[in-house]
């Protein structure tokens, strides 16, 4: 039994190397640049956009994205801007300062 957990632990430590070994490369690259990407490439929808994606929006974290997706769950799809102000906790500031970011 003892010869059992030990064959199992160093498999398991040999597995967990290769993993990390394989990665290293990746780890490396800066992950900032990815959503410098994102943010320029195309705007968000916020009638479709995700947690995540909206937390790409500048000034907006969980607590503001979930915000947006539970207004937008009570209330249906948001047909202007202005109708983005009505989720609490969104102002103007947060229209001026994702002009062009995002989209309905």
């Amino acid at each position: 039994m003892k010869g059992l957990i030990k064959a199992s632990l160093i498999a398991l430590a040999v597995v967990s190397t290769t993993s990390f070994a394989g990665n290293a490369s990746v780890e490396k690259q800066p992950k900032s640049k990815v959503k410098v990407e994102v943010n320029k490439s195309q705007a968000i929808n916020l009638n479709t956009a995700d947690l995540n994606q909206l937390q790409l929006l500048k000034g907006v974290g969980a607590a503001k994205a979930l915000a947006i997706f539970e207004h937008r769950k009570q209330h249906g799809k948001f047909t202007t801007m202005d109708d983005v102000l009505k989720v609490k906790g969104i102002g103007k500031k947060f229209l001026e300062s994702n002009k062009g970011k995002i989209s309905l």
